[in-house]
């Protein structure tokens, strides 16, 4: 199993956040599924005394949950008890949901109404074909066993606490040790005990260097504000009035020189950058930082102790005489050594007042300060150690709690007498976790199956916590708005960071200290494995969420993995060699997310994708001339929400099989991304015609729902768009078109109401722009705010707007 250093606390946890959520389902017994079964079919009676079991265990694992016993799970008897426990509690919920799913389509199929479905009872049971009250009755006896199992665990769990404490005056738990990384990016404003600091790095970052570009090393423990201060420096205008290029790189433990050169490009041109060999990068990126002047480059988070790899990563920038530097945040002191061209700045912990005042700006935010919890704050305080982190989300926490009595039960946690790790913050952590709603614990816990330093945007997020049923309902809210609220209110409380932000974007990630928190609570439900691929662990089979990362994977053999019909969420990330996915993805019926990188060498998706209509997430789909890989796959996948890209459009063969993919019903898609492949300059004209008109054909009939927000088109071959682009009662709010290298026309865009960003490049047989701004509408382009224009070299003529209203929110413009 990937990160072995984890394992341990991997496995031991409770991880209650996922089995919570099944409590949830199967305790409610006013829900739909529970009514409708138990009166229809008779289990009735069965079914009241399966949830009365569930809930006495539910209290039990709710005061293990809440206490130090949490931490115990180390022996091979508490993780089978677990593991069994939660089989059992999705087992159930799944037998739930198929019964449930089953009754409503025979009484749809035989039009059964409601007075009628006590009569067709044997008709229904045996369309089951199940024995249900038999099947009930067999979780019943699993049930009590375990419930019996647990009270005799919770007996000999007290005996050994009880013995060693009376040796030690402590409690000790089997502890484990856990990898962490660093932070990206920082609320400025809640920085303290640091100007000291800024001012040195801000004095090196003056002086005048004629050699070549500057490195500054920044040292310090995970936790301790190296990023922050980074940052602080990075977002003052003052400090960095001298350079014309600022660049900020998040490095991590996977050092890629690839991915980082291309970053680079990527922030400093503000462009996506489609390159991926590292000898053109470099030269790229040589020219760019010439070009634009002084410049001052961030690698944040740099691990990397091989001396040939700097070398290589900072060839594009090493031989630039003008002044520009580069600062460098590790935690190793190895690192400063080979990067620094000067003296290394170390960052020491923060003073006792220091974390006080950091951790009463969370505290009292908004709130009246009172003088009587400053006693008990500044012990508080001393638990930090000295680390913002800590400070901060204690502070987080503190928020919460207004009575005396509630700071002093933190001050006196025994999860204070937990291992400590990295001085003290683990324990910090843990007791944010612990303050959090159970809402909010199973939507935090969740996040484990992103790998670390993954940045997401809050609506990706929201998505999937929607489609495995995290979000509660509040009257008449959207799901979505609700989502957005929890997201908030994690951020509010530092278990989110913001990363890249941009007019356009913004993306969040987790803290690693955070991130190996989330995995640690998440025990047993989401599973990662990481460049070995080792699949022998049993989680691998049976993990509700599985993320895998490995960087030569050509193919995946994932035979365990397929055989788990529970699996809901299949990441793979990292994979850039990845060029087929496995073949049985089909049987996973019960999937819901299917994400992958889009930018790598995956060339055809698995055949009969079309039957996992429960999938809600799905990166791309690539489309083949095969029967079961064709674009009609897609058909009756309306569940699927946020964003899709179809690849190789070249492949579909007419313009029925493009209608078949029903893009029109999907309306819950955000944003699309519809993209050829390239014609070959060697065709036959003739050929070359047929499928450009084939292209339009298909281009046609691919128009999507309505509420579509967000369209890319990219290397269409038509001589025209379809008219679907232009039409007023699309809500499109982005659209690019690029590499349209044979469309003669533009579509009338100034019809779209709600457009707000237009960027159309690589049209180079575009020669005049004349229909651009539609027909009818007093006002063209009513909330165009951003237009950008390129590589158009064949275009000679711009019609100007009719006499009416044009882009009067207009902002930007580039060209």
């Amino acid at each position: 199993m990937g990160d072995p250093s984890f394992a341990s606390g991997f496995k031991t946890g409770f991880g209650s956040a996922f089995l919570q959520f099944a409590f949830e389902r199967l305790a409610d017994f006013g829900s739909f599924a529970w009514k409708e079964i138990g009166l229809v079919l008779g289990v009735e009676d069965e079914l009241r005394k399966f949830q009365r079991t569930f809930l006495k265990i539910q209290d039990l694992v709710d005061h293990v949950e809440s206490s130090p016993l949490r931490f115990s799970g180390g022996s091979k008897a508490w993780q089978t008890w677990f593991e069994d426990l939660r089989k059992l509690a999705y087992d159930a919920d799944a037998l739930l949901d198929h019964v449930s799913l089953n009754l409503s389509t025979y009484c749809t199929k035989h039009s059964v109404s409601s007075h009628q479905e006590n009569q067709v009872r044997p008709m229904i049971l045996s369309s089951l074909q199940l024995d249900l009250p038999g099947e009930i009755s067999k979780m019943q006896k699993k049930l009590d066993d375990l419930a019996n199992e647990m009270k005799s665990l919770l007996k000999i769990e007290k005996v050994k606490m009880d013995v060693c404490k009376h040796k030690t005056g402590k409690i000790s738990y089997s502890g484990a040790t856990y990898s962490s990384t660093s932070l990206l990016a920082v609320d400025d404003g809640a920085v303290v005990g640091r100007q000291q600091d800024k001012d040195n790095i801000v004095k090196l970052l003056d002086e005048k260097y004629d050699d070549e570009v500057s490195v500054v090393p920044l040292v310090g423990m995970g936790g301790v504000g190296k990023t922050t201060l980074a940052r602080l420096i990075f977002n003052d205008k003052k400090a960095c009035h001298n350079y014309k290029l600022k660049i900020w790189i998040s490095v991590s433990v996977d050092f890629d020189v690839v991915r980082i050169t291309k970053s680079m490009i990527e922030s400093a041109t503000k462009k996506t950058c489609y390159v991926s060999e590292l000898d053109l990068l470099q030269r790229n990126l040589h020219q760019i930082l010439i070009s634009k002047g002084t410049f001052l480059l961030v690698l944040d988070d740099y691990w990397n102790e091989n001396c040939d790899d700097w070398e290589l990563l900072s060839l594009p920038f090493r031989s630039i005489f003008n002044g520009s530097k580069v600062i460098v945040t590790t935690r190793s002191s190895t690192v400063a050594k080979i990067v620094g061209s000067t003296e290394a700045c170390n960052l020491q912990v923060l003073s006792d007042d220091d974390c006080w005042r950091l951790m009463k700006q969370r505290a009292f935010f908004k709130r009246d300060y009172k003088e009587e919890l400053e006693l008990l704050g500044k012990e508080i305080a001393k638990k930090c150690k000295g680390l913002p982190l800590a400070a901060k989300t204690l502070g987080s926490v503190l928020h919460h709690q207004s009575t005396e009595d509630e700071w002093n039960s933190i001050l006196k946690s025994d999860l204070w007498d937990l291992p400590q790790y990295e001085n003290g913050v683990f324990p910090c952590l843990m007791l944010s976790y612990l303050h959090l709603p159970a809402h909010l614990q199973k939507c935090f816990a969740y996040c484990s199956i992103f790998p670390r330093n993954h940045e997401f945007e809050v609506e990706e997020l929201v998505h999937l916590w929607m489609a495995e049923g995290f979000i509660q309902l509040q009257g008449q809210r959207r799901l979505e708005d609700i989502g957005s609220d929890y997201f908030d209110d994690l951020y509010s409380r530092s278990f989110f960071i913001q990363g890249k932000s941009s007019p356009n974007q913004t993306t969040y990630k987790m803290h690693d200290l955070i991130h190996d928190l989330a995995r640690l609570v998440s025990t047993h439900t989401c599973f990662r494995v990481k460049h070995d691929m080792q699949h022998s662990d049993p989680l691998f089979g049976t993990a509700f969420h599985l993320s895998l990362h490995h960087d030569s994977a050509q193919h995946l053999e994932l035979k365990a993995a397929l055989k788990n019909e529970r699996l809901r969420t299949f990441l793979l990330r990292n994979c850039p060699e990845l060029v087929a996915l496995p073949s049985d993805l089909k049987k996973l019926s019960n999937l819901r997310h299917l994400i992958f990188d889009v930018g790598g060498k995956l060339s055809f998706m698995p055949p009969e994708l079309g039957r996992l209509t429960n999938l809600q997430t799905l990166s791309a789909f690539v489309a083949r001339k095969r029967k079961g890989h064709g674009i009609e796959e897609l058909n009756k996948m309306d569940a699927l929400r946020g964003s899709l890209s179809i690849k190789n459009i070249e492949n579909v063969s007419n313009e029925t099989e493009a209608r078949n993919a029903k893009l029109e019903t999907k309306s819950y898609l955000n944003k699309l991304v519809l993209q050829w492949e390239e014609l070959s300059d060697g065709l036959d004209q003739q050929v070359r015609d047929q499928k450009m008109q084939l292209q339009a054909q298909v281009f046609t009939n691919l128009e999507p729902h309505k509420n579509l927000k967000e369209l890319e088109i990219r290397n269409y071959s038509g001589i025209r768009c379809p008219d679907w682009l232009g039409d007023s009662t699309h809500k499109f709010t982005t659209i690019h078109l690029h590499g349209l290298g044979c469309c003669r026309t533009l579509p009338s865009f100034g019809q779209l109401p709600l457009l707000k960003s237009l960027h159309i490049g690589e049209m180079d047989a575009l020669e005049s722009v004349d229909n651009f701004y539609g027909d009818g509408n007093a006002v063209k382009f009513p909330l165009l705010e951003l237009l950008e224009v390129y590589q158009m070299p064949e275009l000679v003529q711009w019609m100007a707007s009719d006499g009416s209203i044009s882009m009067p929110c207009l902002t930007t413009l580039r060209i």
